[in-house]
């Protein structure tokens, strides 16, 4: 579903610029019968148990809450990624936030 994809990857990308502090990446790479797609950047402010909960609808964090965002995005991104039978893959290291998207080739 092409508009799906444009969605997830819109929201990503809009996730990357309002709530990231530089370092941004997006990659795309093939790993065995499955096409990654990375988005990546610095964070300052985020926590394990913001980062766990990153993916429920309306979760803003504390600095995000005074803007207009919804903190719906990455609730549809989780959606649409699982309606359309591929994986979820996120993780926090050294202030450097990814996620990651895993288009299932064969399923």
């Amino acid at each position: 579903d092409v508009e799906a994809l444009r969605r997830i990857f819109s929201n990503l990308i809009s996730n990357m610029l309002c709530h990231g502090n530089g370092g941004y990446k997006i990659k795309l790479f093939k790993r065995e019968k499955n096409v990654h797609i990375s988005f990546e950047n610095q964070v300052i402010f985020m926590d394990i148990v913001s980062m766990e909960r990153i993916f429920e609808r309306s979760f803003t964090t504390n600095l995000s809450r005074s803007s207009s965002k919804s903190g719906l995005g990455l609730a549809i991104v989780k959606e649409l990624v699982y309606r359309l039978n591929h994986d979820l893959e996120f993780s926090l290291e050294d202030n450097i936030f990814n996620i990651g998207i895993i288009l299932k080739l064969e399923t």
